[in-house]
């Protein structure tokens, strides 16, 4: 049975959450927090198999955000974004960060629950709310990289391995190569795609087809921009 750890700052929201996942079939809320520190050290301790976390309202001045504190301090830990907003800078952020899953709180807490079974089962998903939004990341990532070079059978096993949250370190071990070679191909891939962030690049991998569309969100996205 799945385990989930909560982090909203904003307490009835918190706890409505940990109620409804509590009824949820086959996952267990092991714990929750509203505050940035209680909620990092918790999940470094408790391991949880799912996060579901808003950090844009908590406390905050680590140039870290959570999502990412957390996959470092507990990499087994999926992220699932539970949040007000959908803004594209946002949006960007989270997919930088790795999360597996993200959810507006607009949307109907049946999708909350899609996106937990999903993760859980080891895939992505975007809720359909946020369909305009990735549309919109994944043209941005489009206009960046539609004169790039040609990338290497190499370069693209990279890229697929850094668009799935993978570092340096595994991704050398994963190909037996050495970090510093692993460094030097990730630098190829920028310069040629002309892209500046790991939001992008993951973005891109998903316009080459490298790894699939997020769930839900985006089916086609690969194919509504070639």
């Amino acid at each position: 049975m799945p385990t989930v750890f909560v982090v909203d700052a904003l307490t009835a929201i918190r706890e409505l959450l940990v109620g409804y996942l509590s009824r949820l079939e086959g996952f267990q809320v092991i714990g929750s927090s509203g505050e940035r520190g209680e909620a990092e050290r918790e999940c470094a301790r408790l391991r949880p198999d799912l996060a579901v976390v808003d950090w844009i309202h908590l406390a905050d001045t680590s140039s870290e955000n959570l999502a990412e504190a957390i996959r470092r301090t507990s990499p087994g830990t999926k992220v699932v974004v539970f949040a007000a907003t959908a803004e594209t800078h946002f949006v960007s952020d989270a997919i930088a960060a790795g999360v597996a899953g993200f959810v507006v709180k607009s949307a109907p807490l049946e999708s909350l629950a899609t996106a937990l079974r999903v993760v859980a089962g080891g895939k992505q998903h975007f809720c359909p709310e946020m369909a305009d939004v990735l549309r919109e990341l994944l043209r941005r990532s489009s206009m960046s990289a539609g004169k790039a070079s040609y990338l290497s059978h190499r370069e693209k096993e990279v890229l697929r391995e850094i668009a799935q949250g993978h570092v340096s370190k595994e991704i050398a071990a994963t190909f037996n190569l050495s970090v510093y070679t692993v460094e030097n191909i990730r630098r190829r891939i920028m310069r040629k795609t002309r892209l500046k962030s790991v939001a992008e690049l993951t973005l891109h991998a998903v316009r080459l087809q490298l790894i699939p569309a997020p769930n839900g969100a985006l089916p086609d996205a690969a194919h509504d921009l070639k």
